[in-house]
């Protein structure tokens, strides 16, 4: 579906080329911004791993036109199996419906994130965005009418807005809120990448740590592929409160994906929140009409997202502590409830199941990106430019 074009096309600054800056990017572009994207790297992100692509977020990639490259670098997926580290054996599974899948309007994929990152950075560049890269941003002046960012290689460019979706440590979020404050989580990720028969095993930036040195207890077919990994990469799990205030007092700098909220590494909601954040600005700002509308529609940004980050967040809160359950009698009986819903298959598919489902597809799988910034608009944002016009 082509983008609807903006009203007033105004001027971008995003800073970060990870997911969240890539997709906002690309959108806002082919709504007739002016984008530029500022990063240190040289290029999309060469991260490794697997993501998930749950349908609301294939869909959102379907209307912008990816949807052939998705299913050509990504595999569809049913269900969910889960194995016992200590002696391999399969203690259960959980499947989608095919049917209950259909009424999402889309696909559930999974996909390598590095070709995720380059289809999208591809059709970015394709779409007119001009990159930056190579470059940090060393301040930010910000200006109720054109905020600017200083660059390590002394220039300073100016626009309408300036983005910060530039991770948790963004120099916009300290810019707005003031010092990060953060916490271990307690939890220690050990990633790598291994394409092997039982899936494709992901990664996380992190720190190096020779293979040899991580000894970890675990069933035979998982020990040799662990003793094939020359290194890994560690990654700390920080606890991260939501930040306060996603946009300054002159509304003309903004706050998106992990520079906004926290967000669990390797979930299946990872990527398809920092996608569903590019769909909902970009669907706003096609309602822009002049520049007094750009805190109005920042503001409306944060009015959308923050709840739906919120519960995201809690869901897959709880989707960890299911996984990360000591010996004990809560996990014979979370092993025993994935035994029986594997061995029922959809004979035991019984109401209580089959809504639970429907619930969850309505809530995360149903969220459709552009329709709830549309949604706002009906309901907010033109009652607001009614009462305007009355006044005037």
């Amino acid at each position: 579906m082509p983008s609807k074009q903006a009203q007033l096309p105004i001027d971008f600054i995003i800073i970060g080329a990870g997911l969240t800056g890539l997709a906002t990017a690309l959108r806002l572009r082919q709504a007739g911004h002016r984008i530029t994207v500022i990063d240190k790297s040289t290029g999309p992100a060469q991260r490794t791993g697997g993501a998930h692509l749950p349908p609301n977020l294939t869909k959102i990639l379907d209307e912008w036109g990816l949807g052939d490259q998705l299913r050509r670098y990504g595999h569809p997926i049913r269900a969910s199996k889960f194995v016992s580290i200590d002696d391999g054996h399969t203690i259960g599974q959980i499947e989608w419906r095919e049917d209950v899948l259909q009424e999402t309007g889309a696909d559930y994929l999974v996909i390598q994130y590095q070709d995720l990152c380059e289809i999208v950075f591809q059709a970015a560049k394709d779409a007119g965005v001009h990159f930056e890269l190579e470059l940090t941003v060393i301040s930010i002046e910000s200006d109720p009418d054109k905020p600017r960012v200083v660059l390590s290689d002394g220039r300073t460019l100016a626009a309408s807005m300036i983005i910060g979706a530039d991770g948790p440590r963004s120099i916009v979020r300290e810019s707005i809120n003031g010092p990060l404050e953060e916490a271990l989580e307690g939890h220690t990720v050990y990633a790598w990448t291994q394409r092997v028969t039982l899936g494709t095993m992901s990664r996380l930036d992190g720190i190096m740590v020779p293979g040899d040195r991580l000894n970890i207890p675990c069933e035979p077919r998982l020990r040799r592929i662990l003793d094939r990994i020359p290194a890994f990469l560690r990654k700390r799990i920080y606890h991260r409160e939501f930040a306060d205030d996603w946009i300054d007092k002159d509304g003309r700098l903004l706050l998106m994906g992990e520079a906004a909220y926290p967000i669990w590494p390797l979930t299946v909601q990872s990527c398809s929140m920092q996608v569903e954040d590019a769909g909902v600005l970009a669907t706003l700002f096609t309602r822009l009409k002049t520049t007094d509308q750009i805190s109005h529609l920042a503001e409306a940004f944060q009015e959308i997202r923050q709840p739906r980050a919120q519960s995201i967040y809690t869901k897959e809160r709880k989707a960890f502590d299911t996984v990360w359950v000591p010996p004990g009698p809560a996990r014979d009986a979370r092993d025993q409830a994935l035994g029986m819903m594997m061995a029922d298959g959809h004979k035991g598919w019984d109401e209580s199941r089959l809504r639970w489902q429907w619930d969850e597809v309505c809530e995360v799988f149903g969220y459709h990106a552009r329709e709830a910034a549309e949604d706002w608009w009906v309901v907010w944002g033109a009652l607001r430019e009614r009462s305007q016009s009355m006044t005037q």
